[in-house]
């Protein structure tokens, strides 16, 4: 299959830095892009609170470095593959209420990312870039106008703003940044409806699996969970069977040990970490019960 996208330069920003301890979905799409394109992956930039509260953990520290210039802030990963770390610190601001003081401050806040971009976007000779943002709603709010890129999409993968640190602006500034990126795109028909209410162009990509039946289908016996690290989505096939019936199989170790599932139905019966492969036929994804 020859694909959609090729010979584009795509810058990334997104929530989750290049060195997360975590698996991260936008790590894989900067990856895949970089398989036909040059990629940019732009780290999350330190904020003020990070710096005053953990000066001293590695990650922060390398950051810091990058800021006095004792380090480089853009590494290759691989041949089409760059990570930029920015070498400025932004302010934390989401304890501010909304209104004109917010709005300023984030403004800044976004015209200082931009200018670490920009300084990563001139060492590479990037032209007529694609600008994904991965679900970041304040600090690549102004990105569009302050790095005018050929194309901005954004890409909603979490309802980030149902609850928690996101929804206190989130609630106003998420529609907003939706409304005016060139293209929105989802990993769900629930979430591409919601892009839809504020921009037209809006599209359920997936979850980036094309898998084929297998020739003789059979449906689970019992409802199935299957769980995944960090964070855990639950589906179960259309049935009035008691909890206590259903089955649970953890797709790695880290999730059979992670107790969460425990908590919320202990009477569930448990079965050892299984492979991939051996997992439920047809997984429908539910949003995250969990907050990231």
């Amino acid at each position: 299959m020859k694909p959609l996208l090729t010979g584009r330069d795509i810058v990334v920003v997104g929530q989750q830095p290049w060195d997360t301890a975590l698996g991260s979905n936008c790590k894989d799409l900067a990856r895949e892009f970089s398989r036909h394109n040059r990629v940019l992956y732009v780290n999350s930039p330190l904020d003020r609170n990070t710096v005053l509260r953990h000066r001293h953990e590695p990650a922060v520290q390398a950051r810091l470095a990058v800021q006095r210039g004792a380090a480089s802030g853009l590494q290759a990963v691989a041949p089409s593959l760059w990570v930029l770390s920015p070498g400025t610190v932004l302010e934390s601001i989401n304890w501010l209420p909304a209104g004109w003081l917010h709005r300023q401050v984030n403004k800044l806040n976004n015209k200082r990312f931009a200018q670490a971009i920009g300084s990563g976007l001139k060492q590479l000779n990037f032209q007529d870039f694609v600008l994904f943002n991965d679900n970041d709603i304040f600090r690549s709010f102004h990105l569009k106008e302050l790095l005018a890129p050929a194309v901005s999409v954004y890409y909603s993968r979490d309802f980030v703003v149902a609850g928690g640190y996101w929804r206190k602006h989130g609630l106003k500034l998420e529609p907003a940044l939706i409304a005016k990126s060139d293209v929105c795109v989802a990993n769900s028909s629930y979430l591409a409806d919601y892009c839809r209410l504020y921009n037209p162009q809006s599209h359920d990509v997936g979850q980036g699996c094309d898998a084929l039946p297998p020739r003789r289908p059979v449906p689970p016996p019992r409802p199935t969970c299957a769980t995944c690290p960090a964070r855990w989505w639950a589906t179960w096939a259309p049935s009035p069977a008691p909890a206590s019936t259903w089955r649970c199989s953890a797709i790695s170790a880290s999730s059979a040990r992670s107790g969460v599932l425990r908590w919320w139905a202990p009477k569930m019966t448990y079965s050892r970490p299984a492979p991939y492969t051996s997992g439920p036929t047809c997984i429908s994804w539910a949003p995250s019960l969990l907050a990231s």
